[in-house]
């Protein structure tokens, strides 16, 4: 993100099913000005489709994801449903539990070929809300077919 000044915020996170029988996902979001948004999406698509090779940040990773469930905890207010929530994925206990031997085992071939299998073949639907006269369209036409949408069809006024 602040490499090339493309964005005042990116995010990105592959979200597990809500219920077993529902499919995983990659959702991602960047925040930028209009006259940058083709750039930050050629350069978004760059990173789904072709992972940074960075196989010395194994362990960190591995450590945040050891912490994170550590250190996680429903709130009291919440945790009948969060209880419900964890049935509803199948789960019969905490599944921070179950997933931190797993964290322990994790390699970088193991996450590069995750990654492959589950993030890189998959089809992208791309959603771009702005002012499409400041937008380059010719660019981002280069790297997906454009549909577009009037704005009555999704917002109320």
């Amino acid at each position: 993100r602040e490499k090339r000044s493309l964005a005042y915020t990116a995010y990105a996170q592959y979200v597990t099913p809500a219920a077993i029988n529902n499919k995983s996902y990659l959702i991602g979001y960047i925040g930028t000005q209009a006259d940058k948004t083709s750039n930050a999406v050629i350069d978004f698509m760059k990173l789904i489709k072709e992972m940074p090779e960075k196989p010395e940040r194994m362990d960190n990773i591995k450590k945040y994801l050891i912490q994170s469930s550590q250190a996680s905890k429903p709130g009291f207010r919440s945790l009948s449903q969060t209880v419900e929530n964890w049935q509803k994925k199948g789960y019969t206990d905490d599944p921070d539990k179950l997933l931190i031997p797993k964290y322990e085992s994790i390699t970088y071939n193991g996450l590069k070929e995750f990654y492959q299998n589950e993030i890189a073949t998959k089809p992208i639907s791309i959603v771009i809300v702005g002012n499409k006269k400041e937008i380059d369209m010719d660019k981002l036409e280069s790297v997906a077919k454009i549909v577009k949408i009037n704005s009555n069809k999704i917002f109320k006024d």
